[in-house]
């Protein structure tokens, strides 16, 4: 799946949570945004919520499964993850 691709199926998957967020807890799905880490300002409910979106948009439009919650990126507490650094990864999940 070509970046563009993950970026808009990172997008979509965003604006399908923002749609059941008040205005001032929406995410913005800017390639710099924090999902995970100190720096995130999403609560657990709406990180679950846009994990388990992500998972069936990607599995919808690639056929693939994607575990979004066995990723090693969730296990280091330390670890900011960017709405980029997670299309990254998810090019590498679907290229394997």
């Amino acid at each position: 799946m070509q970046r563009d691709a993950l970026l808009a199926l990172l997008e979509n998957a965003i604006a399908q949570v923002n749609a059941t967020l008040a205005p001032e807890k929406q995410i913005s799905a800017a390639p710099g945004t924090v999902l995970t880490g100190a720096e995130s300002q999403l609560d657990s409910l709406t990180l679950t919520t846009l994990f388990f979106e992500i998972e069936a948009r990607a599995s919808a439009e690639t056929g693939a499964s994607i575990d979004l919650f066995g990723a090693p990126f969730l296990l280091d507490p330390d670890h900011s993850l960017t709405v980029n650094d997670l299309a990254f990864w998810l090019s590498e999940q679907l290229a394997a």
